[in-house]
């Protein structure tokens, strides 16, 4: 029996060549390692199979991405419809008795594929009316600041027994002594 001989170094010259990728990646993506189930990785792969070809990697792209934008567009509408349901002019955030709804279950609502189709697509109309309420009071003119007073109990126990803002007419009364 005949040994095979293995073969000797062809004259390869390197010295034109770069360093990198042979295949340049796309713009706007970058090269990350992860691990993902093999029933994800044959699903796509059997998706590209069905196609005739094409980029399984490319197809999980774009499923992670449509995924990205369902729920933030989900948060949007939660944080919307949360806001249109708090009592106006009362200042309180609603609460579940004042809604007569379960907040903690509709935060926990999936939409379902045919709920989401349901949903109008944001044009720049709509974006153009929202107004962006940032929340809580106005700004005071002279604000309020935040100090550590020690007074006597019995002091405090006074103020405290004449109800509801005994805070605001203590600050009241020590502002009209000059």
């Amino acid at each position: 029996m005949k040994k095979a001989a293995a073969e000797r170094y062809r004259d390869i010259g390197f010295s034109g060549s770069k360093r990198g990728p042979a295949i340049r990646p796309e713009p706007g993506t970058t090269k990350i390692s992860i691990r993902l189930g093999n029933t994800i990785l044959d699903y796509f792969r059997g998706v590209v199979d069905q196609a005739g070809g094409g980029n399984y990697q490319a197809l999980i792209n774009e499923a992670l991405l449509e995924h990205v934008h369902r729920r933030s567009t989900l948060d949007v509408v939660q944080h919307v419809v949360r806001e249109e349901l708090v009592p106006s002019g009362g200042g309180r955030r609603a609460s579940r008795r004042s809604l007569k709804s379960d907040l903690a279950r509709a935060d926990a609502h999936s939409v379902k594929p045919e709920e989401y189709q349901e949903l109008p697509e944001l044009t720049a109309e709509m974006l153009a009316r929202a107004k962006i309420n940032k929340g809580g009071r106005p700004l005071s003119a002279n604000p309020r600041r935040l100090i550590s007073l020690r007074l006597p109990a019995d002091v405090i126990e006074r103020w405290r027994a004449t109800g509801p803002g005994w805070q605001t007419r203590m600050a009241e009364r020590l502002s009209k002594v000059r």
